[in-house]
């Protein structure tokens, strides 16, 4: 039997789709953390809401899990990770690759290099530092206490997400083509050997490619900015690196629909102060469908993380022949240049003119793009590895 341990999340009604489809029986069950009535993205039949994971319950599942079984975890965090160590370690781990995981867990460890100058002062202030000291004496002690011991908080909370790390029998990422990634986390979390197998979720290939049109032209080039209100966006230093080009006939499109709010309204702030009336703002979500089609209008993305993060936007842009811009120590930037796939350096926009930065693709480049993403993250391509996997 194959366990699935999920969170409430966009990527897995389709997840579970693909994998009903390509079970030779029924070999899997899906348990999602939280509970139903405050689901937000799972509709699907066959998940089953388990509540907290700490629960008496859910380690009555646990205990039933035997060496001949498979646990998939999709989003490894520190509790889960600390929960996995406390079952039998002949029970195979495999955890999917999504990144945050291993890059921002805990969150004000890895701030230093996750997030840019702008982006890091606002996180300091909204997670370290206080906003507004208390009144009450025992809570000025208590945020003293804080802030004089964080750091060795989230070094030992560190210490403990490495232990939990070590517990992964397979990572689910193709080693050969995301082999950056695989540097990096063994690079953070002292690794000798990680092992990997090929899977991706559905980052709408097909779909984008069903759907991909020649944008009417028009004057106005629209730029969206990240994928997410997730700090690790770097939005406000992107904003900065683009204040340049303000007086040009430009639309910022940010996608905020999900991650935290208090980011989101910052997010905002900072746009409207430096493109006024010329940002657009994505709050709410949006199906799979109507989501390509708003990306149909994009002209340029700017992607500002330093770690992985976006995939699915950038592949989607990509095979909507879109010019995407993405910092070249970003792994993904190295996985794009491996394999052929015309990306830019979004470190380089602080130098060039807003002819060279809005500059399409040619029709020769877009449609190499297509061909190489076809024959990595394809339909077919992905039901394969996922087959493999589960059965």
């Amino acid at each position: 039997m194959n366990y699935h341990i999920m969170i409430d999340d966009k990527f897995i009604d389709g997840f579970i789709n693909d994998s009903e489809n390509v079970s030779i029986k029924n070999i899997n069950r899906y348990f999602i953390r939280g509970l139903k009535k405050n689901a937000l993205y799972v509709n699907h039949p066959k998940a089953e809401w388990v509540g907290d994971v700490g629960s008496d319950d859910f380690r009555n599942i646990l205990n039933r899990i035997t060496d001949k079984d498979k646990i998939f975890v999709h989003w490894y965090d520190l509790c889960i990770g600390k929960l996995m160590l406390t079952i039998d370690k002949n029970i195979p781990l495999y955890v999917v690759y999504w990144g945050g995981e291993f890059y921002e867990d805990p969150f004000p460890y890895h701030i230093d290099w996750i997030c840019d100058a702008i982006t890091r002062q606002y996180v300091k202030k909204a997670y370290i530092f206080p906003g507004q000291w208390p009144k009450h004496p025992i809570k000025i002690l208590k945020h003293l206490w804080w802030l004089l011991n964080y750091k060795n908080i989230n070094k030992k909370e560190f210490e403990l997400k490495r232990l939990t790390v070590r517990r992964i029998n397979y990572l689910l990422l193709d080693p050969n083509l995301f082999s950056a990634d695989f540097d990096k986390i063994k690079s953070i979390y002292e690794l000798n050997e990680l092992h990997g197998l090929p899977f991706v979720y559905n980052q709408n290939f097909d779909l984008a490619n069903e759907l991909r049109t020649v944008k009417i032209k028009d004057d106005k080039i629209n730029v969206q900015i990240g994928n997410s209100a997730n700090e690790s966006n770097n939005h406000a230093d992107c904003i900065k690196a683009l204040e340049k080009f303000n007086n040009k006939n430009i639309k910022i499109i940010l996608p905020l629909s999900y991650g935290a709010l208090n980011y989101a309204e910052f997010v905002k702030k900072y746009c409207l102060k430096t493109f006024l009336n010329k940002c657009e703002f994505i709050e709410k979500f949006m199906s799979r469908i109507e989501y390509v089609e708003k990306l149909k209008e994009v002209d340029v993305a700017v992607m500002f993380h330093n770690r992985s993060q976006a995939f699915g936007n950038c592949i989607t842009l990509l095979t909507l022949g879109k010019k995407l811009y993405i910092k070249s120590d970003n792994p993904f930037s190295q996985l794009f240049q491996k394999v052929g796939i015309v990306v830019f350096d979004a470190k380089t926009i602080k130098d060039i003119t807003f002819e060279e930065f809005s500059r399409p693709l040619t029709d020769r480049q877009i449609q190499s793009n297509i061909e190489k993403i076809s024959n990595l993250f394809s339909e077919k391509r992905r039901l394969e590895d996922l087959s493999n996997l589960l059965n």
